[in-house]
């Protein structure tokens, strides 16, 4: 890198952007890459600046190829828009740059775009951006740019990263953004991150609407993460386990904390549960966990023989409350 620096000139830089991204190191790469970055982001800003109607014709032109290329032509298309943008931009030596990129970006465009669904989620970016530059919106446009250059996550990944406990969506992305800072690309915002992975989902049908009746299930497990009760006369932190019931028609939860996750106290947040809602569900849901299932096999469920008495306790109880309303509305 020194020597780069320290002989740099224009036919070095020349002769620099004439090989292959493979075949300069790392470092440097990187370096190239948020030049070209840096570069087009300009160009979008002074494009919208000075926009001609010639030049927007030109442009529209480009997006529309685009559009109708196939997937032999799309590189090409893609490459031609980008070279056309830094042309209207005005900046002849931005334009002269970005020219000498020309292999390297046609090589990484070439590669990115291999994916047919690449370009089919691409081609959107590049009609807003045309907009947006109609409208001379340079914010608009800028954040359009952002979205082309930036680098795509693994949504398969991140769909299966966010099953684990106390993983979340926000996390991810930072995690995201960090992979991107080290790469030297650009990440997408949260917002875009967030809708990407919506589509992603609405794509492979990773999720399923569950319809639940008023009242029918108490849905009951632990919580994954313990929480902490501070001794204030010892200063010691005491783990504490979270009990976590929950009417899924309505999303109306009772939590709450103990210091065991033995049967009784298993049993006794069932109870506190019902008092909490003012009532008992037809039906309790819990997960696999050992104090409610012994054993699950393929072919039956054993529950806990002190849970399963607790249930039949329950039942029992709701039996006789049918029961009463029963009558009463006979009565009446």
């Amino acid at each position: 890198m020194a020597e780069y620096v320290q002989q740099a000139t224009p036919e070095t830089l020349s002769a620099i952007m004439g090989f292959d991204s493979g075949l300069i190191d790392s470092t440097l790469f990187r370096d190239l890459m948020d030049a070209r970055i840096l570069i087009e982001r300009e160009c979008t800003r002074l494009a919208c600046a000075k926009l001609t109607p010639a030049s927007l014709q030109m442009l529209q032109a480009h997006t529309e190829a685009i559009y109708a290329a196939d997937d032999a032509q799309a590189a090409e298309a893609v490459y031609l828009y980008h070279k056309c943008l830094t042309e209207i931009s005005g900046n002849l030596a931005y334009a002269m740059v970005f020219q000498s990129f020309e292999k390297m970006i046609r090589n990484l465009i070439r590669e990115h775009y291999k994916n047919r669904e690449e370009l089919r989620l691409s081609i959107p970016k590049f009609q807003l951006l045309t907009a947006a530059i109609a409208r001379r919106d340079a914010y608009e446009a800028d954040m359009c740019m952002h979205s082309i250059l930036g680098r795509a996550s693994d949504y398969a990944s991140v769909h299966k990263e966010l099953q684990r406990s106390g993983v979340t969506l926000n996390l991810l992305w930072l995690e995201y953004c960090d992979q991107c800072r080290a790469a030297g690309e650009i990440p997408y915002q949260s917002t875009q991150f967030n809708k990407y992975y919506a589509d992603y989902l609405a794509k492979v049908n990773a999720t399923m609407h569950l319809n639940h009746k008023p009242g029918e299930v108490m849905q009951v497990d632990w919580a994954g993460d313990t929480a902490a009760v501070i001794d204030t006369d010892t200063g010691e932190i005491i783990p504490a386990y979270v009990f976590v019931a929950t009417l899924p028609y309505s999303g109306y939860s009772y939590v709450e904390a103990f210091f065991s996750m033995n049967q009784e106290s298993w049993t006794t947040a069932h109870v506190n549960a019902y008092k909490y809602f003012g009532g008992v569900t037809r039906i309790i849901q819990c997960d696999n966990l050992k104090t409610g299932v012994q054993k699950h096999g393929k072919d039956e469920v054993v529950l806990n023989k002190s849970y399963e008495k607790d249930l039949i306790a329950v039942a029992e109880r709701l039996n006789k409350i049918m029961e009463d309303i029963d009558n009463v509305s006979e009565e009446s």
